[in-house]
């Protein structure tokens, strides 16, 4: 594992985390258009919620959230597209290339893959995992929790995987954006790896092929933290920390928060609405406060997000 930094742009401009404009909760409905993502001809709201489809090769709708979260949970209702070869995907991933993803075949309903990397370190593919889930082809939910302790991915309430902050491979560790989309991995242009793993070819006359994502609820575990990029190499504590700029974040990730904000798809929430942030059975230490209360600085040039296939 390489120790040396990310060279590839500039990190100079600061960039919003979600708890800074929204507060540590927010819910959408997504069946209008929303602020936390931009126009694209090949996305539709309705009352079902927000669709991206595939009308002919070549098509790869892809959206974002301009605003980040460092550590927090993600969760949204997900129908994805049927099609041999095509690839639904719900994904999380920084300016520096940690990514967390969940994907979806369109040719094999029974199975949902689980996968991370750390830095663009595509040395291997180990890392990945596949999971037999209900096959019915409706809404399903779909959850990831990133903490400073674990990973951990969610399919209808139930838990299906655990990565621990010490896994060989390296631990994400820098502020994510969400991300949702919709590409054909059985093109014939990819590589025949790719195209395998995607479950074939794809067939461009069955199009359109189209995958829907409803009910967003992001809970951003920062507590408004600050960070800033730095040489990491991919563990779990190995960023850089102004002590004067700690701030009590796992005691805070340790406990339930008041939010000020509804569950509406507004993302306002009554007074007193309690939102869990974290449970976690080992104790909070000041040490790993320490690490996780850092000053967040975002590329002024950043690279299109992406998945490593």
């Amino acid at each position: 594992m390489t120790t040396s930094c990310v060279p590839w742009w500039d990190v100079s401009n600061v960039a919003d985390l979600f708890a800074q404009n929204y507060g540590p909760y927010l819910y959408e409905q997504l069946t209008e258009p929303s602020s936390l993502f931009g126009s694209d001809e090949n996305l539709q709201y309705s009352e079902k919620g927000l669709s991206l489809s595939i009308f002919t090769r070549g098509d790869s709708p892809h959206i974002q959230t301009p605003l980040y979260i460092y550590y927090g949970k993600v969760g949204v209702d997900i129908r994805r597209a049927i099609g041999q070869g095509i690839v639904s995907a719900f994904y999380l991933i920084s300016d520096d290339l940690d990514e967390i993803d969940l994907e979806l075949l369109g040719g094999d309903m029974a199975q949902a893959q689980t996968n991370f990397f750390v830095k663009g370190n595509v040395s291997n593919y180990d890392r990945g995992m596949s999971h037999t889930i209900n096959p019915e082809p409706q809404f399903h939910r779909y959850e990831i929790e990133w903490t400073p302790h674990h990973i951990r991915w969610y399919i209808d309430q139930s838990l299906h995987r655990e990565v621990p902050h010490t896994s060989p491979h390296g631990f994400p560790t820098s502020p994510v954006n969400i991300h949702f989309s919709l590409w054909a991995g059985g093109d014939s242009e990819l590589s025949p790896w790719t195209t395998q793993w995607a479950g074939g070819y794809t067939n461009y006359d069955e199009v359109p092929f189209t995958m829907t994502v409803r009910n967003l609820v992001v809970q951003d575990y920062s507590a408004e933290i600050t960070y800033s990029y730095n040489c990491v190499n991919g563990s779990w504590n190995t960023p850089s920390a102004d002590a004067s700029e700690v701030a009590a974040v796992v005691p805070q990730l340790c406990s339930s928060v008041e939010d000020s904000g509804t569950a509406d798809k507004t993302g306002s929430s009554a007074p007193g609405t309690m939102v869990e942030i974290l449970e976690v059975t080992t104790p909070c230490s000041t040490s790993a406060a320490a690490t996780a209360a850092i000053r967040y600085k975002s590329s002024a040039t950043k690279p299109r997000a992406f998945l490593w296939y």
